[in-house]
């Protein structure tokens, strides 16, 4: 019998995953290091680390072995003496892939800038992840295209000889895979060797959905070991057969869905793992049925106040403003008020990252720093900014503004005094740059 449960949606997952887990252990520090425990991405790993200080009252604790799902290392993998990974080349590091996909393409078109290379190389490089994570084959990208689109197609089958046909000889030779390839295969030798040979230990995969057909076949092995579990993230076990069968890929429910089918699992049969009840039942109702399927939102009309009672809406807000600029300070000022609360946290969700930027930079006002689920981009960073303005300079497209860009840089000293740099740069402004546009890029620009 395969073990599945589930964290209700109004509790903090990795708190409440970290209490279960703190309970289960007798509040013993050295018995959560007999448990693994597979969780979606390594930042997940950092904040269930953070929550068993919270849980522990920061005393010492041998802690579980986390493992990310989503970036797997040979070396982060629980090995045992059954597991070994035999013939599995190892993972390419993305930064040489990209480098090498640039050459790649600028063979292809040399007259195409690096730096426009260099992002084809890495929208190369995910569209290579996404086909393998979804163990997608190559073979068939000739016929995704009517036939009324066969010119247009044909142009970008031939750039695409750059992965479908070059890329896998070029592997070869370096004797590496594709990190989500590499990721598939480490999962199925795992996969494969627990199913000869079960750990001795708990084994609890938490938070994954299974969307990753790699991981979702990991993730059936789990549930089927003597001491494993799969926790599943917020699962709505309130739907009735007909709203579950209207779950469809637009649904946030759907690949837990797809792999509940797969595993013959009911979402019935799903319990709430170590009996962890919602808090707020009437704000838990509200959110299944706004996210209700949409082929059964009929049934919004016949709810009653017993359904939804006032005290789902409470606490809710509206606020109207003139721009984004208050927008983001008003946001920033709330974040800041609720953790002036002692032992208060608070969170921003927003699909538009020009806003988040915004209340970070309100908060660093008061010293507040955020910490931001989505990374930096290197772009924003001062170092990825100059390494832009490199390649964008040693383009044969190069303007007299890009190498204006690249000569006011901050980091650009080519060995001077910053202050004589600049003296320099504006004299090279006036008298090169200034007026027509010197054919022949930066080379003939240096003999002027």
């Amino acid at each position: 019998m395969k073990k599945v449960f589930t964290i209700p949606p109004d509790l903090c997952f990795v708190t409440t995953l970290a209490q279960g887990l703190w309970q289960r252990a007798g509040e013993d520090p050295l018995k959560l290091a007999d448990m693994t425990l597979f969780l979606p991405t390594r930042r997940s790993c950092r904040h269930l680390r953070d929550a068993f200080l919270r849980v522990t009252g920061a005393k010492a604790a041998l802690l579980p072995r986390m493992r990310p799902l989503g970036d797997i290392d040979d070396d982060e993998m629980e090995f045992s003496s059954a597991f070994d990974l035999g013939d599995v080349p190892p993972a390419i590091s993305p930064l040489r892939r990209q480098m090498l996909l640039t050459k790649l393409i600028h063979g292809k078109d040399s007259a195409l800038p690096l730096d426009l290379a260099a992002s084809l190389a890495a929208s190369l490089a995910l569209f290579l992840d996404q086909m393998q994570t979804e163990e997608k084959s190559f073979d068939d990208l000739e016929n995704l295209v009517p036939l009324e689109c066969a010119a247009h197609w044909q142009e970008t089958l031939e750039f695409l000889e750059i992965i479908t046909q070059n890329w896998p000889i070029i592997l070869k030779e370096e004797g590496c895979l594709d990190p989500a390839q590499h990721r598939n295969l480490v999962m199925k030798a795992l996969g494969e060797a627990w199913q000869k040979e079960p750990p001795a230990h708990p084994v609890i995969a938490a938070g994954s959905t299974g969307s990753v057909p790699a991981v979702g076949k990991l993730l059936d092995v789990i549930a089927a070991l003597p001491q494993g579990e799969v926790i599943l993230p917020a699962l709505d076990v309130s739907l009735d057969e007909e709203a579950w069968q209207e779950v469809d890929e637009t649904h946030p429910q759907y690949t837990m869905k797809k792999w509940l089918e797969r595993a013959s699992v009911l979402p019935k049969d799903v319990p709430l793992w170590e009996g962890f009840s919602s808090q707020n039942l009437a704000k838990v109702r509200l959110l299944r049925e706004v996210m209700r399927p949409a082929g059964v939102t009929e049934r919004w009309r016949d709810l009653t106040s017993k359904d939804l009672p006032k005290e789902a809406t409470k606490d809710f807000e509206k606020i109207e403003l003139d721009h984004h600029r208050e927008e983001a300070d008003v946001i920033a000022l709330r974040l800041r008020g609720v953790l002036e609360e002692e032992g208060q946290t608070a969170a921003l969700v927003t699909p538009d990252r020009a806003l988040a930027r915004r209340v970070m930079e309100s908060l660093k006002r008061w010293g507040i720093e955020a910490n931001d689920s989505a990374g930096q981009s290197l772009a924003h960073e001062p170092l990825g900014h100059f390494l832009m303005a490199i390649l964008a300079a040693a383009s044969p497209l190069a303007s007299p503004v890009d190498f204006l860009a690249l000569l006011k840089h901050p980091l650009m000293t080519y060995g001077q005094d910053r202050a004589a740099v600049l003296l320099m740069t504006r004299r090279a402004e006036m008298l090169v740059w200034r007026g027509v546009r010197p054919a022949g890029g930066l080379a003939q620009a240096a003999r002027l």
